[in-house]
């Protein structure tokens, strides 16, 4: 088995499959929760989360940058082992990879939604956002590494070490989806669907790259270009500091409708082919 996988068996003090879950859903509850809560009462004066760039900043970083700070120390004084064992001990460049990727995705996405009538653009593009953006970008580099740290890099080695790769892959994923069923209006069956495949498709890739650096770089770039670069909702999440105006017309399967792209029929085709991708170089690299 890849090293990356068998990262738990370097802990002195390992972390049962079990109770990773319990850490997981507690830090993202609890602890991000709070944070959250607390960072956007400090910044825009309210605890209801708000599309504005201050809004956007006090979810991303109040809400992760503690629940990173927690899992760090879990790992390094619970565990006793490195945080890089958890998935960083490959090359940082290869978040480059990741978000080129993700940019190519979601670019495409926006075109055939475009040039089928299902959204459009409306105004010229807002240069004088561009710091905000730029800021965001920052920002969505601490959700997105947190998330992919929690699930792809700490609970897959946890899972993976007791119960084995399968059932870590597909626990992780329902885990990944459930935590973000409170974003989704109505619980459009596209949405948590897609949640899914998202889940495999950056675990698949996480275990073939024999790292997280990767999907980090993919997470915070998806996130990020669908938001504050196309101005589309982000898991149904509204985003005012973007460079353009992107708007949906009747809500179709390929427009999201409220949840947006992230809802689409198109994301689903998109995450199923990225599947398709990483799982034969995933189980290449589980047979070692």
């Amino acid at each position: 088995m890849s090293p990356f996988l068998s990262g738990m068996d370097t802990a002195r003090r390992p972390t049962g499959p079990w109770l990773a879950l319990v850490v997981v859903v507690l830090l993202m509850l609890l602890v991000g929760g709070a944070g959250g809560l607390t960072a956007n009462l400090l910044l825009t004066g309210s605890t209801a989360p708000e599309g504005t760039l201050r809004g956007q900043v006090a979810m991303l970083l109040g809400g992760f940058a503690p629940v990173a700070l927690a899992l760090w120390l879990w790992i390094r004084f619970k565990e006793g082992r490195p945080l890089a064992s958890v998935g960083f001990g490959t090359p940082p460049r290869r978040a480059l990879g990741g978000m080129l990727a993700a940019l190519l995705a979601f670019t495409a996405i926006v075109l055939v939604t475009v040039l089928s009538g299902q959204m459009a653009f409306g105004g010229q593009p807002r240069w004088s956002l561009l710091p905000g953006v730029l800021i965001a970008l920052a920002a969505y580099a601490i959700q997105a590494s947190t998330e992919e740290l929690l699930c792809r890099g700490f609970l897959l080695q946890a899972l993976t070490r007791r119960w084995g790769v399968l059932a870590a892959v597909l626990t992780q994923a329902a885990l990944f989806a459930a935590l973000h069923t409170g974003n989704v209006g109505g619980l459009q069956v596209l949405a948590v669907l897609n949640l899914v495949l998202y889940g495999l498709f950056t675990a698949g890739w996480a275990i073939a790259e024999g790292g997280l650096w990767g999907v980090c770089g993919f997470h915070l770039m998806w996130n990020w270009v669908q938001g504050n670069v196309f101005g589309a909702s982000v898991s149904g999440t509204s985003v005012q500091t973007a460079l353009l105006s992107l708007h949906a017309g009747e809500p179709s399967l390929l427009n999201g409708a409220a949840f947006g792209l992230e809802a689409s029929v198109l994301t689903t085709v998109a995450l199923a082919l990225g599947c398709a991708l990483v799982f034969a170089p995933a189980r290449r690299a589980i047979r070692g």
